[in-house]
Formats: structure tokens, sequence, C-alpha cells
């Protein structure tokens, strides 16, 4: 898998912090920290902060699940008695 990269120039990193993976992911880092908590996340701890290795996300990213909406009922099409 390629290295994950961002407009904001944090690409060819070796680790990030909690805050700019959690920019590249585009979620709030709270979520990123809940993802570590479960064990889901794997960090570095040195320097006084966690880290999470480039390795890691690329890790973590290729096991997430793709999408896909379920058809729901009555959606997308006309109900009786409603005109569209």
């Amino acid at each position: 898998m390629q290295n994950i990269s961002t407009p904001a120039g944090l690409a060819n990193r070796r680790a990030y912090t909690i805050a700019q993976a959690a920019e590249m992911l585009g979620v709030h880092k709270v979520s990123v920290y809940r993802r570590i908590y479960s064990g889901e996340i794997k960090v570095l701890k040195g320097f006084g902060r966690l880290t999470i290795p480039a390795t890691e996300l690329d890790r973590f990213l290729s096991q997430v699940e793709e999408y896909t909406p379920r058809h729901r009922r009555g959606y997308g099409r006309a109900r009786a008695g409603v005109q569209i």
C-alpha cells in the first residue's frame, strides 16, 4: 500500500502526532484516541508525546471496510398518496 499523503505537506514522514493523523484521516483527534485505546491503532511513546508510525496508519487503513449503503424501504419511490 502506498504511503498516505495530504495537501498539508505531511507525506513521507515516518511518524505522525495524533493531531496530524486525525487531519490526514479527516476525523477529530478524539476519534483517533478512541481507536488507540481500543487497540485498533498502535502508537509509539517517546519525545514526550505519542506518535503513530506511517506503517501503522497504512495498516489501519488497509483493514477498514468500505461503506456500502443499505437500500431503505420507500426511499427513492413515491409513497402512496404522496406526489413528487
